[in-house]
């Protein structure tokens, strides 16, 4: 959704992106080792038109744990924020 925010605490400060500002790190094109990464849906939790989510994403020496928070909007499951930690593995 446009009012998302991505949100985490990096080397114990926190941070909070608009979605405006986190899509910017990202150059429209797949990641060089996207084929190595993995991703699996470890939950999912729906309660009428909202839900949350668990994902985790294997990138390289980091793993990260997102939380979703999901609406049902007309246009279909919209992402309304993002809450994540990586993981030095």
């Amino acid at each position: 959704m446009p009012t998302a925010h991505i949100e985490s605490i990096r080397e114990g400060v926190f941070t909070s992106w608009p979605l405006d500002v986190y899509c910017e790190r990202f150059k429209g094109t797949p990641a060089a080792d996207e084929a190595t990464r993995r991703r699996t849906i470890d939950w999912l939790d729906i309660g009428g038109n909202s839900a949350c989510a668990k994902i985790t994403l294997v990138h390289g020496a980091t793993t990260f744990t997102d939380y979703f928070v999901l609406l049902n909007t007309a246009d279909g499951w919209k992402i309304a924020n993002k809450a994540f930690h990586g993981q030095a593995t």
